[in-house]
């Protein structure tokens, strides 16, 4: 997995849904119309445990003013690499290791990205 060309610790675990966008109204009789519009993607990425510098890396690239990034990931639809350009949502983690007061390492470590 590649998100703004850096290639990052593979997910542990990776769910791809693809959902489609359509554009619906009703006519005049109260008929709906439904106009397919687009399929998009929405990844959620966990990881079981990532290193100090490995969840400062992730947070770095998915953490923008603008909240678009680009990411290339395995799309389970052609199973291949796809590259797409997504808002970054929710992100989170647990403390793993604490020998003394340092934090070493990170647990369910995670993130959430809709295609733009």
């Amino acid at each position: 997995m590649k998100i703004s060309g850096v290639t990052i610790k593979t997910p542990t675990k990776l769910t791809v849904d693809i959902e489609p966008i359509d554009k619906a109204e009703r006519t005049e009789s109260g008929l709906m119309m439904i106009e397919f519009v687009a399929n998009k993607r929405k990844l959620s990425c966990s990881w079981e445990y990532m290193t100090n510098a490995e969840v400062v890396t992730l947070y770095a690239l998915v953490t923008s003013s603008t909240r678009v990034v680009s990411i290339e990931y395995e799309e389970p639809e052609t199973g291949t690499t796809r590259a797409g350009n997504f808002y970054t949502g929710a992100k989170g983690c647990g403390v793993s290791r604490m020998p003394g007061n340092t934090v070493t390492g990170w647990e369910d470590v995670k993130f959430n990205c809709i295609e733009q």
